[in-house]
């Protein structure tokens, strides 16, 4: 908004705008624009670190045991045609 007399006129010329040219212009000097469209820091969003860790010990845990589960399974097997056999 470094020339906000040319601001105006174009409001004025190409939005049709219907007000006295001093009325667009009422914006207080001091006012500030920084962030009003685009927020350089944005805030920062939910922490999910916990949320992570605890899927991450969930797969850990189900793979432990799907694992032991998979070993039971083999010897299992093996035992039942050890006992066929006999």
């Amino acid at each position: 908004m470094n020339h906000p007399d040319e601001v105006i006129g174009l409001m004025v010329w190409k939005c049709g705008v219907e007000k006295p040219r001093a009325h667009p212009g009422l914006i207080d000097p001091v006012f500030s624009m920084d962030g009003f469209i685009d927020n350089p820091e944005p805030e920062p969003g939910p922490d999910y670190t916990l949320l992570k860790q605890g899927v991450v010990l969930l797969v850990a845990v189900l793979l432990l045991l799907t694992g032991g589960a998979l070993v039971l399974f083999i010897y299992n097997r093996k035992l039942a045609a050890e006992i066929e056999e006999r």
